[in-house]
């Protein structure tokens, strides 16, 4: 374990084939979620230094314009969803193929402008939107 992500290189060269090294949490950088893109890339190139390849299986941030979800897939060249992020999407999918009717969709969180994207997408295939929460 890694208790500053900014700062695991000598963790990363101890590493044996097969080992994990996990970082501490991210979203307690404010350059993860830093407005300016220089502070953002200057995290994900550090991060990126770590590793040769980028899965996020964090469904519920990939929305977000930050360090390590868009800024560490642009430093490597390519990024990848994993299984649970799959899983995720596939539900979706087979939800909103054939759904029953009538189909209401309820949304809560904060910061609706995160989501404006989402919601004007949902809106073709739902019959009624409820939102809640701090939106």
């Amino acid at each position: 374990f890694a208790e500053d992500c900014m700062d695991a290189e000598k963790y990363v060269k101890q590493l044996q084939p097969g080992q994990v090294l996990i970082l501490e949490n991210v979203r307690f950088y404010s350059d993860e979620g830093s407005k300016k893109e220089s502070e953002r890339m200057v995290m994900a190139k550090k991060i990126a230094s770590y590793g040769d390849y980028f899965v996020s299986d964090a469904f519920g941030t990939a929305h977000r314009n930050s360090a390590t979800m868009t800024g560490i897939p642009k430093i490597l060249g390519h990024g990848a969803g994993g299984y649970l992020m799959s899983r995720e999407i596939c539900s979706f999918v087979d939800i909103l193929k054939d759904p029953k009717r009538p189909m209401v969709a309820i949304v809560g969180g904060a910061k609706v402008s995160d989501k404006i994207l989402l919601l004007e997408h949902m809106l073709t295939h739902i019959d009624i939107l409820i939102i809640g929460g701090a939106m």
